[in-house]
């Protein structure tokens, strides 16, 4: 989940899929900028995890493994 996205930021979307739409399925939040208030308004609103841009595909790889795994 690209958390600055026009029209619905990432937050907005998320809280929308987790209390309208009452999904658990697993969102990490990807950003440019990781502050210390986005990480708390993320757990807060139920992102799984989260990754600063520019995105290292590995660790992408790796934290969605680790998301399933613990759906498992």
């Amino acid at each position: 989940m690209d958390l600055q996205m026009p029209v619905m930021n990432g937050f907005e979307a998320t809280e929308y899929i987790r209390k309208t739409m009452k999904s658990k399925i697993p969102i990490i939040a990807l950003t440019a900028d990781v502050t210390a208030t986005d990480v708390s308004k993320c757990k807060s609103l139920g992102i799984d995890d989260y990754i600063s841009k520019p995105i290292d595909e590995k660790l992408l790889y790796a934290t969605i493994v680790a998301l399933i795994k613990k759906q498992l």
